[in-house]
């Protein structure tokens, strides 16, 4: 018996440290995923919405910070949505002031994301016209229903639900 719980305890000791790097391998590939789907987004765009050169360079700069803020914005909120589910795991009493933080927490992160596309959109505005504006926000439109399909293929794939989670 003893052996055993030794043995368990060195594979989780061994586990950990994989799981780690596995996550932090996973993150690098994320970034650099994202990188590449950023520049097809911006080449696409430039190409169908007619920028000149001084546009093409402010517009590149504010959608770099855009993706930028968007990809720490998904992380954090992965990071809440873990939280909370791992708050509603079955048999154990869920902790209800961590539940309505997380809740506050993921609803802020919702309502942060709408601003910053309003506020998005107002600086795009600057510079873009309003047919470009409109250009850019349903292009936007378009790139997140395939994000959103692309996750939902890959749920299933795995084995979970479509889209990948809630």
């Amino acid at each position: 018996m003893k052996l055993l719980m030794a043995t368990i305890g060195v594979a989780m000791l061994l586990t950990s440290p994989l799981s780690a790097q596995n996550r932090q391998q996973r993150q690098q590939q994320m970034r650099q995923m994202r990188q590449q789907v950023t520049q097809r987004f911006l080449r696409s765009y430039v190409q169908t919405s007619g920028l000149d050169e001084s546009q093409r360079v402010r517009f590149r700069g504010k959608m770099e910070e855009s993706f930028e803020w968007g990809a720490s914005n998904a992380e954090r909120r992965g990071e809440l949505w873990e939280a909370l589910e791992g708050q509603m795991r079955p048999g154990i009493a869920a902790d209800v002031d961590s539940v309505n933080g997380l809740i506050s927490d993921l609803t802020q992160s919702i309502v942060d994301e709408a601003r910053y596309r309003q506020t998005q959109v107002a600086d795009l505005a600057e510079f873009l016209s309003p047919i470009q504006t409109a250009q850019f926000m349903i292009h936007m439109e378009r790139f997140q229903r395939q994000v959103e399909s692309v996750r939902g293929r890959r749920g299933r794939m795995q084995g979970g639900p479509p889209g990948g989670g809630l």
